[in-house]
């Protein structure tokens, strides 16, 4: 009687790894490469394990409340200038952590150290904060115009007070500017 093989691999000896294995994920990777990419579910039924539903869920992560000393170390470290990254790396927490521990110290009042984001104000929707921007603009565009009138005036006066010194001088009567 022949050797049984499976996509010319050993049966035998493809399930004496299968059981010895601890990680069946990474020997189902390995199981794959060495038969030419074979359906997961033809490899299980060779080995004999028909009820492996694929590698475990990673195990939840554990919440940890962040503490008094986390948030003194969060404002001693944002007067001197770190970035969340760093502040995560010492407590040992995310980025996205920080961020937000940040976030809900300065709605409490704490005062963070640090570029905030302006809050949008209370109660004006979108349309309405778009349109005290451009009433903003627009009176300052009609402050700018004003300016601009005076400013060639100016202008105009200057020229003609240099006009009149070089018609003194003896010079030509051209426009000089």
């Amino acid at each position: 009687m022949a050797d049984a093989t499976f996509h010319g691999v050993d049966l035998g000896w493809m399930q004496a790894q299968w059981r010895d294995c601890a990680d069946k994920a990474a020997q189902l990777k390995i199981f794959q490469d060495m038969t030419g990419k074979a359906p997961v579910e033809k490899i299980l039924e060779a080995v004999g394990d028909p009820d492996y539903k694929g590698p475990a869920e990673p195990p939840k992560r554990e919440y940890r409340r962040f503490t008094e000393e986390d948030d003194a170390l969060i404002v001693r470290m944002k007067a001197e200038g770190c970035t969340n990254k760093k502040i995560g790396e010492a407590l040992n927490r995310s980025t996205k952590a920080v961020s937000v521990r940040i976030a809900q110290m300065r709605g409490k009042g704490v005062e963070v150290p640090g570029p905030k984001r302006k809050a949008a104000p209370i109660g004006k929707d979108a349309f309405g904060q778009i349109e005290d921007i451009l009433s903003g603009m627009l009176e300052r565009e009609e402050e700018l115009l004003d300016r601009l009138a005076e400013v060639r005036a100016e202008i105009a006066e200057y020229r003609k007070n240099l006009k009149t010194l070089l018609e003194l001088s003896g010079g030509t009567d051209e426009d000089p500017v």
